[in-house]
């Protein structure tokens, strides 16, 4: 997994600018091919809140604060993840 030193080769982009798109070719691509580690945490995350916008929990102050927690709590643990390096001396 070199890639000349982690300028990374071998990728792709795609363009979404329909919702139907996210729906029906983005997350169920990702599903198959589930993403590694911290991208997974990132995309299930990405999943709950396209699933509330879907239901319509993004138009109101309620359901904006239970994203923003939400986001809140995904950061807080990405930073728990990054003690446990740290503690353990993983680089």
């Amino acid at each position: 997994m070199e890639y000349k030193k982690y300028k990374w080769g071998p990728h792709a982009k795609f363009m979404v600018g329909l919702q139907k798109d996210l729906i029906n070719k983005i997350i169920p691509f990702f599903k198959k091919y589930p993403l590694q580690a911290k991208k997974r945490k990132q995309f299930e995350f990405f999943c709950k809140v396209e699933n509330m916008i879907l239901k319509g929990e993004h138009r109101n102050l309620e359901g904006i604060e239970k994203i923003r927690l939400m986001r809140e709590k995904q950061h807080i643990d990405s930073l728990d993840a990054l003690d446990a390096h740290v503690q353990w001396g993983v680089e």
